[in-house]
């Protein structure tokens, strides 16, 4: 039985070695490619989609939350998410809220927003938490939001002729 020259051995092994290096690269082109899509869709999506690290300052803002908000990211980026969209007197209600939401990996809520002009959107909310366990620098907590503003005023107009109805009974 011939062994083979050690030459022969290497060959094959740097061939083998090429051959995955070439899948990785295709794996890595293609990640990026999603990467760039994902971003894409997240910064042009008409829904509002923010991310707010753990102090609730702003790290994501995307055009849909700029339309409804009236504020350009630049006027937003890295500030408190609270001192801008939330009336003082709701701080402690939304701090709650933040606490049992910070730290799961999904959560939902409806609560109004102060928009630029001073007007009031009630929106809801399907957050999803990215955790790192090592390092809470990129930790973050994506909420997309939808403006139910008018479908709240409509609940409300029904409620309120549907008891003025029970009163002429």
């Amino acid at each position: 039985m011939s062994e083979k020259p050690v030459y022969e051995e290497l060959a094959e092994k740097i061939k083998i070695l090429e051959a995955q290096s070439i899948r990785d690269k295709q794996a890595l082109k293609v990640l990026k490619d999603y990467s760039k899509l994902s971003e894409k869709i997240l910064t042009n999506s008409n829904a509002i989609i923010i991310g707010l690290n753990k102090r609730h300052r702003i790290v994501m803002f995307n055009k849909g939350a700029e339309k409804l908000t009236g504020f350009k990211i630049q006027e937003v980026i890295d500030r408190d998410w609270f001192k801008i969209f939330f009336k003082p007197e709701v701080y402690d209600e939304m701090e709650n809220v933040w606490k049992e939401a910070w730290g799961i990996e999904s959560h939902s809520y409806i609560n109004p927003i102060q928009i630029k002009n001073g007007d009031e959107k009630i929106i809801a909310w399907r957050s999803t938490g990215i955790y790192d366990d090592k390092d809470e620098t990129g930790d973050m907590l994506i909420s997309m939001g939808e403006d139910i503003t008018e479908q709240k005023l409509a609940e409300k107009k029904l409620y309120q002729n549907l008891q003025f109805t029970n009163t002429l009974q």
